[in-house]
């Protein structure tokens, strides 16, 4: 039988409502969390972190809708419903998938059948364009191994939170070469440093010390550094060329103004 492995794609993130809908669609069902059956995953994680990842926490607590209300959905609003989520976690048989706002998403399962049909979505943006290999996954650690490789397993849900933040700095280093683009990809990458890459996701100290290990693994406070630097440079030189800009349209309207001015001290004579 294949290792479970974890496969990296992404999505465009304008289509992921849709792209749930396909999930479900294909017998996907929402991982659903509750505070008393999964009270080793609630306890893992930090509130903040948690209520970023796994929502569902909050069905029927902060959110209008419960749990029975949302599966009398139709796959369309629930889709609708896990669009306005930051992450969402989706199941079926022995195949798990993770997708974060941004459209990266992660397959897990042991079945590469399974796997094309979740990669095959006419908006899945090509992994190269982001300096990422099409064929490339992850091996998973061991020690997530060991514990089963199901949604009810926090260091698995937590690993997979390093490998969206790699994926993720690569796809924003992408993003920020685009100039047109480069206002909302600075804007985005703050969001990203706040709400996700500055968080702890567990304050347990063995867990602290094993999280941090895959960060060293992954390479992620140089990747960090690395792209932040080059926002900083790219932010510098559009700034240069929006003073040069300027300074030329002062010069421009400058001279116009003495041209206008001498054309009316001509006609005065």
């Amino acid at each position: 039988m294949e290792q479970m492995k974890i496969y990296p794609y992404i999505i465009d993130e304008k289509r992921m409502s849709g792209y749930y809908e396909i999930l479900l669609d294909n017998k996907f069902k929402l991982a659903e969390y509750n505070k008393k059956k999964n009270s080793e995953t609630y306890e893992y994680f930090l509130p903040e972190t948690r209520n970023y990842v796994l929502w569902t926490f909050n069905l029927g607590e902060n959110e209008c809708t419960t749990s029975t209300e949302f599966n009398k959905m139709t796959n369309d609003l629930k889709a609708c419903t896990c669009g306005n989520y930051y992450c969402n976690i989706f199941e079926k048989e022995n195949s798990i998938v993770i997708c974060f706002e941004t459209g990266i998403c992660f397959a897990i399962s042991d079945d590469e059948k399974e796997i094309k049909k979740i990669k095959k979505y006419e908006q899945t943006i090509d992994l190269e364009k982001i300096n990422l290999r099409k064929e490339k996954y992850y091996a998973i650690p061991e020690e997530i191994n060991k514990e089963g490789i199901n949604v009810n397993n926090p260091r698995l849900i937590a690993y997979v939170i390093q490998l969206y933040k790699q994926v993720y700095l690569n796809k924003i280093q992408k993003e920020m070469q685009s100039e047109e683009n480069f206002e909302r990809s600075r804007s985005s990458f703050v969001k990203f440093t706040e709400k996700i890459f500055n968080l702890d996701e567990t304050d347990k100290e063995e867990e602290k010390n094993l999280i941090e290990n895959w960060k060293k693994e992954l390479k992620l406070e140089e990747t960090y550094i690395k792209v932040d630097n080059q926002f900083d440079l790219l932010y510098k030189n559009n700034k240069l060329n929006y003073n040069n800009d300027l300074v030329k349209f002062s010069i421009a309207l400058f001279i116009v103004a003495i041209i206008l001015g001498i054309i009316n001290l001509w006609s005065m004579l």
